[in-house]
């Protein structure tokens, strides 16, 4: 089977911003395809096809990860940190107030490989990590281990939109960080909250909404340059940033150090 990589494409190949077409599949045929080196699943990725991988995180264990994560943020101070030699775990809010890169406002929680943590988070995305690599092109847990005194460290972002109008505005990631975005989903549109949610943006500049699509337990992997946001979420009600209550997801990749 041909094989190819985003790397490859993109040194010949103009990429797409825009979505195209929405594509459940579950875990394993999504891994089995990647890990049979399958051109035609990667060209759609990166010409601007969507996946929900369904079935790729245990339920129950992002259901807990999600209560004492949350249960954390709620009991200490909310902080900000460089990543710097002796960078901890933490977490903040961002309220509108110019300090992300993108226009939004949501509850944050980082986590580094290089430090403690209790729910052995690495190890619940290191099958997924080592696939986007395959599909980027780049070595076997490249940068996986790495430590704050070099270029990159790899990070798992936790981050609750909370009710009250929790958004990002459209926005797409830079090279640095990773080819490909895995965005796991930790809450139920429904039961968690009901108006809002992620989107992406087709060529005719539409709007493509996402989350009454998926389940706990999915996520949602596309090409990095793929434009997208998140709806604000329960504008209607109050903030209340010690609820547990909002749209929740895990997303992990490689960041820029502050060396």
């Amino acid at each position: 089977m041909e094989s190819t990589t985003f790397a490859d494409l993109e040194k010949t190949t103009k990429s797409n911003i825009f979505a195209r077409n929405i594509i459940k599949i579950n875990f394993q045929e999504y891994k089995n395809r990647i890990l049979n080196k399958d051109s035609d699943l990667i060209k759609s990725l990166f010409y601007g096809d969507i996946y929900i991988v369904q079935g790729a995180y245990d339920k129950k264990l992002l259901e807990k990860i999600r209560l004492e994560v949350h249960s954390w943020g709620t009991t200490t101070k909310d902080t900000y940190h460089q990543i710097k030699e002796g960078v901890p775990n933490f977490h903040r809010i961002i309220n509108e107030d110019g300090k992300f890169y993108a226009k939004s406002k949501w509850h944050g929680y980082y986590f580094f490989n290089f430090n403690d943590n209790p729910w052995d988070i690495f190890e619940l995305v290191k099958e997924k990590y080592f696939l986007n690599e395959k599909i980027e092109g780049t070595e076997k847990y490249a940068r996986f281990d790495n430590k704050p005194n070099e270029k990159y460290v790899t990070r798992v972002w936790l981050v609750q939109y909370n009710q009250g109008g929790g958004y990002i505005e459209t926005h797409n990631h830079t090279p640095e960080s990773y080819f490909l975005s895995n965005i796991a989903i930790m809450s139920e549109k429904g039961k968690d909250y009901d108006s809002g949610g992620i989107y992406f943006i087709d060529k005719r500049a539409n709007k493509i909404f996402i989350d009454d699509q998926v389940e706990v337990g999915d996520y949602i992997a596309f090409y990095r340059k793929q434009v997208h946001g998140v709806d604000p979420i329960d504008p209607e009600i109050k903030t209340d940033w010690k609820s547990d209550k909002g749209r929740w997801v895990l997303i992990f990749g490689h960041v820029p150090t502050n060396q």
